[in-house]
């Protein structure tokens, strides 16, 4: 019963992020599918710190908070996300869904490889285009891996595939005027 009320409780959350008005249908598709995998208990929403927290800060989020805002202005990433991390147990789930979502296969070759595990079997240019499109380069949804050292250092190696396994938490970070991070490894 908690399970089942859980899920109803999370279908507004859903549905709000299926109801948001922005032009980027693209962005509007990873939200509501992340809306979904929280619902669902695959990810949890967190801070930029990486600590757990109520998305949105417990208030429904209607309208995208950057709408309208240049992209130094922001405070959070595409719909009000500042970050969430991938459930452990649930990393295949998450990439299963994600991948999929994006029209993307998996190879389980591909992820043994010595040369491209750190790929989670995605062929080189699907990983580029599942970690730029999460990125916050300019126009894209607006999260990174939460680096080791916290908020305010770079990425460390194979960052992304951290995060996309649950070892570490994506996060809003705003470039503050400097070089965007690029996503890497």
């Amino acid at each position: 019963a908690p399970r089942l009320q859980a899920l109803e409780g999370g279908r507004v959350w859903v549905e709000d992020a299926i109801g948001m008005k922005t032009p980027s249908k693209k962005h509007k598709c990873m939200h509501v599918k992340l809306q979904y995998l929280m619902v669902v208990g695959i990810i949890v929403h967190c801070d930029e710190k990486g600590d757990d927290c109520p998305f949105g800060g417990g208030a429904r989020v209607l309208v995208d908070p950057r709408a309208g805002k240049q992209h130094a202005e922001v405070d959070c990433a595409f719909g009000g996300w500042r970050g969430f991390r991938v459930v452990p147990e649930r990393a295949a789930e998450f990439l299963r869904e994600w991948a999929g979502m994006h029209e993307m296969r998996i190879s389980a070759a591909r992820a043994a490889s010595s040369t491209e595990g750190y790929a989670l079997g995605l062929e080189k240019r699907d990983w580029e285009t599942l970690t730029e499109s999460m990125s916050n380069q300019k126009n894209k949804f607006g999260l990174l891996p939460l680096p080791p050292g916290g908020a305010e250092a770079f990425g460390s190696q194979n960052s992304w595939t951290k995060a996309f396994l649950g070892e570490t938490p994506f996060v809003f970070r705003l470039s503050k005027g400097k070089k965007v991070m690029k996503p890497t490894k």
